[in-house]
């Protein structure tokens, strides 16, 4: 409620014009005019004749708070201009900044950034798909490998198409075929591209119908050198290959023949399990009968358990092809020594040896001699 106006008059009358104000009453005043919403209570200064004075029966009070508010409006500006002369200005962004809201009494606080109390959102379904998406594939990858991986690279063999150089046998063949051809410095062009052409084919075949299968043979001047060129090209079909996975048939010249056809498969069968690519047999023309009969499953077209390996035949050839002939012609002699000369006089049916040549005389090479310089340095060392 507004107090009663009290009129002055007698002594409190002035002159015409003039105002008698205290400096307290005019600050107040000032302080009200900024403030419109500090209260209804106000004081009203008339400029009349008598020039009199309305003041509320509260005036004192109302003094104090007006000073009070006014000196709190001039500390909270004097702190919203430091604030400003602290805080760089940052370049509008088109995004809303929470404002510190000034107390009296109490430090200004920091001005929020864009990240702060922004919550971050996480969808639960989004979840469950990812986790059901990995299960999946888990699962898928499972069943391929179990069903439709081929056994014969599970789990040893590894994919010929991986391009790390450890397990790039295409690209390894082919520097190392360039290396042992600067061993090797006699052997002819023809010999290079054939054991060249026919390695680089099946190692580009991502699933190869038959193993690959190489028949060396070796007139007298080429028997120091053969075997030891054959153990190169074994390195050069499989890094890992070892002396292990060489077998030697003048070891098992005068065993039994069933036997020692046992023993052959359990030693193949061991070296191909283990993933090693490449297999070694020497003196194929000493084996006794009927264990070269073996091979025939080993170098099927169809039915052989590993056709990603490469299995190598040395032939020690009784005497020098004829120069006469072309050669392929001297090539031809190697399968003519086997069938009418080393197996001919044990109990060969016709057609199993026939049968068994078409497998293992797939890629037939003649091996020529090199100097004793050579056999020396490289094969020498091979041996041991």
């Amino acid at each position: 409620m507004r107090a009663s106006p009290i009129r002055m008059s007698g002594k409190g009358k002035q002159r015409k014009g003039k105002k008698k104000e205290s400096p307290k009453t005019k600050e107040n005043v000032e302080g009200y005019r900024d403030h419109d919403s500090c209260g209804d209570d106000t004081i009203e200064v008339e400029d009349s004749s008598e020039t009199d004075i309305v003041y509320d029966s509260n005036n004192d009070k109302q003094k104090e708070n007006t000073a009070d508010h006014a000196k709190s409006r001039s500390k909270s500006t004097k702190l919203q201009d430091d604030s400003r002369l602290q805080t760089p200005q940052q370049p509008n962004s088109g995004s809303l900044i929470k404002q510190p809201t000034l107390k009296e009494g109490k430090n200004v606080p920091k001005r929020a950034t864009k990240t702060d109390n922004i919550p971050v959102k996480r969808s639960g379904l989004c979840t469950v798909f990812g986790y059901a998406i990995s299960g999946i594939s888990v699962v898928a990858l499972a069943v391929f490998i179990a069903y439709y991986w081929p056994e014969e690279i599970r789990p040893g063999f590894l994919d010929m198409t991986n391009s790390d150089d450890n397990f790039n046998y295409k690209k390894i063949f082919e520097n190392r075929i360039k290396e042992i051809q600067e061993l090797f410095p006699n052997q002819t062009e023809r010999f290079w591209k054939i054991v060249r052409s026919r390695g680089l084919a099946h190692l580009r075949n991502k699933k190869p119908s038959q193993p690959l299968v190489f028949l060396l043979g070796a007139p007298p001047s080429a028997h120091a050198v053969v075997d030891c060129l054959a153990k190169k090209l074994a390195w050069c079909l499989d890094p890992n290959v070892s002396p292990s996975n060489f077998i030697d048939g003048a070891k098992y010249h005068k065993d039994d023949g069933d036997d020692t056809k046992k023993i052959l498969d359990d030693e193949l069968m061991d070296i191909f399990k283990k993933g090693v690519r490449s297999a070694l047999v020497m003196h194929l023309e000493q084996l006794p009968p009927p264990s070269p009969l073996l091979f025939y499953k080993y170098c099927d077209n169809d039915e052989a358990p590993y056709k990603h390996a490469g299995i190598i035949f040395t032939v020690y050839l009784p005497q020098e092809p004829n120069v006469s002939l072309l050669p392929v012609e001297a090539e031809g002699t190697i399968e003519t020594f086997l069938s009418d000369v080393a197996w001919s006089k044990y109990p060969y049916e016709s057609d199993s040896i026939s049968a068994l040549l078409s497998r293992i005389a797939d890629t037939v090479a003649l091996v020529s001699h090199e100097s004793g310089e050579v056999v020396q340095t490289v094969c020498d060392y091979v041996q041991k």
